[in-house]
């Protein structure tokens, strides 16, 4: 079980624990990421972020997208800026990151997008059809 690593004291375990769960993607993961992205350690935010981000490729949008239009809030400016950036990448849009930077205007940056994906994520996974999920999570 790879949970464990999450309740290490150590912060490299739990980041290789946040990587596996990325890596293995599934419902469970998202579950067990999504408490470390309101960590008080915003490296270990920008880490389950990364998670977020390779099970939604796994085909999770339902799941994580969510996740990812919560930290366009984030209070750590990168961490909103990769938000911002990772949902271009993952939805083929191209909209503005380097107002994240900035909170008074990130909060509009986080309208925008909620209120984008409202309208369009019946359109997502692209294909329509998420791919089955790993059966088994291989070497690195």
């Amino acid at each position: 079980m790879r949970d464990v690593g999450l309740k290490d004291n150590e912060r490299m375990v739990r980041t290789e624990a946040l990587f596996l769960l990325g890596k293995r993607g599934g419902v469970r993961s998202i579950q067990l990421v999504k408490p470390f992205m309101s960590s008080a350690d915003w490296k270990e935010r920008a880490t389950a972020l990364d998670a977020v981000v390779r099970v939604v490729k796994t085909g999770l949008w339902d799941d994580g997208i969510p996740l990812l239009l919560d930290a366009l809030a984030d209070p750590e400016p990168s961490i909103r800026y990769s938000a911002a950036a990772h949902l271009n990448l993952l939805t083929g849009q191209n909209r503005p990151t380097v107002p994240t930077l900035w909170p008074e205007k990130a909060k509009n940056v986080e309208r925008e997008w909620r209120g984008w994906w409202e309208a369009n994520k019946g359109k997502y996974p692209p294909g329509g059809k998420a791919p089955a999920p790993p059966l088994h999570v291989g070497a690195r």
